[in-house]
């Protein structure tokens, strides 16, 4: 039981902002968790759109360093998740903030996995409880 409360307690779960004014407030939102940001984005319809562009000067106005990772395909390729991870570890990005569909969402939290165990290959990571014997989920990594 003693296990159960330590995991409720500090328990840090996957944020999901959405509504009317999220955009605006992405920079403000991200500061809270992190001192910088990896974005990951589809192929192309959130530049064309404007969308990147005041998710970028959110961003911006709040002071938070961020890189992007574009690209992201339809069900996404493994190359895919390791090109993300990649950059994950090498800017030592403290936020992933996937700006996109379910592709750009799934992709963003395999790349996170990937980063936060360091160890193995995606495949290592496919079935139930996989991910949970591999990395405390109750620790920031």
């Amino acid at each position: 039981m003693k296990t159960l409360e330590t995991i409720f307690r500090e328990w840090k779960p996957t944020k999901i902002h959405f509504g009317e004014g999220a955009i605006r407030k992405v920079g403000e939102i991200v500061s809270k968790y992190a001192s910088n940001v990896l974005m990951v984005t589809g192929e192309s319809s959130i530049k064309d759109s404007g969308i990147m562009g005041r998710i970028t000067a959110s961003l911006q106005r709040a002071n938070i360093p961020y890189e992007i990772v574009a690209g992201v395909e339809p069900n996404p390729s493994k190359e895919t998740v390791y090109r993300i991870a990649y950059h994950l570890l090498a800017g030592n990005y403290t936020c992933t903030l996937a700006v996109g569909g379910g592709s750009v969402m799934d992709a963003a939290k395999a790349a996170g996995i990937l980063a936060t165990a360091k160890e193995g290959d995606l495949d290592d990571y496919f079935g139930v409880g996989l991910v949970s014997q591999k990395i405390d989920r109750t620790s920031t990594h």
